[in-house]
Order: C-alpha cells, then structure tokens, then sequence
C-alpha cells in the first residue's frame, strides 16, 4: 500500500505556482512544480497540500490590489482549494502561535507570516515547499523541517 504524503506550501510557492495570475515569473523546480500540480490537478494523488492561512492573509494584504486579481484568484485558487479532496487550509491556532513564538529568535528577521507558515510545517512533521532562502537557512540549521525548492 503506497501511502500519501504531506506537503506545506509557503506563500511564495502558491504565488510562483499560480505565477499568470500575479503577473511574476515561475520560480519552483520541477519537483516542486510538479507536487502542487499533481495535487491540484488530481483529487486521487498522493500528495497532499496544506496551505497555511497564513498564505491566504499574505496575498490579500500583499497580492489582491485590483478587483480583476481578487476575482481571478477566488475562483482560480480558492475555490479549488476549498472544494479539494487532497488540499487543506490549516487553521491559526493556539499550538501554531507558541511554536511560532518558539522561533523568534531563529527566525527574528523574518515577519509573522513566514513564522507562522514555518510553525505549521513543524507541526505537521512536513516538508515545506519553498524558495524563500531564509527558511530553507533555518531548515538547514534547526533539521525540524526540510525544504523542497
């Protein structure tokens, strides 16, 4: 029996990913690439995503300037997310924040959103899929998560 396996997706991975409607280029590798793929193309993989909620306050405060670009992404991305067998939107609680407070000192130039999406891979024992150079820094130094670029 092949089991499945769980991937935490990082802001800049669901950005990269869904680069046309950002108007950024693509920055994943294939693999990476090819994980939120599979996951969002196909309700049987063995991949599964969690997708911090963090990542979605991120975009709106960042992304989501233009009502053309809030449309595009609620039904290009959010309702797929939230109609996925095989992707999940992981909650802010109480366990997430006081890891998160755990990592304020290895993670102190880093703003609550990447500590928080962090804490989140850590919680779940999950490789984050990421670019941000910091976090895969930390990921190298700490061993509590690893990276899929």
């Amino acid at each position: 029996m092949t089991t499945q396996k769980l991937y935490v997706c990082d802001t800049v991975s669901i950005i990269s990913y869904f680069n046309e409607i950002f108007g950024v280029g693509q920055i994943l590798s294939k693999q990476a690439y090819g994980i939120i793929d599979d996951t969002f193309k196909n309700n049987y993989s063995l991949n599964r995503l969690s997708i911090p909620a963090m990542v979605f306050i991120e975009i709106f405060e960042k992304w989501l300037t233009y009502e053309t670009i809030v449309n595009q992404f609620h039904s290009e991305v959010f309702v797929p997310v939230s109609e996925s067998e095989t992707i999940e939107i992981r909650e802010i609680d109480k366990e997430v924040i006081s890891v998160a407070m755990d990592l304020n000192y290895n993670l102190s130039d880093h703003d609550a959103h990447d500590k928080l999406i962090v804490s989140s891979a850590i919680i779940l024992n999950a490789p984050i899929i990421t670019t941000d150079t910091e976090i895969i820094n930390f990921a190298d130094l700490s061993g509590q998560i690893s990276v899929i670029m």
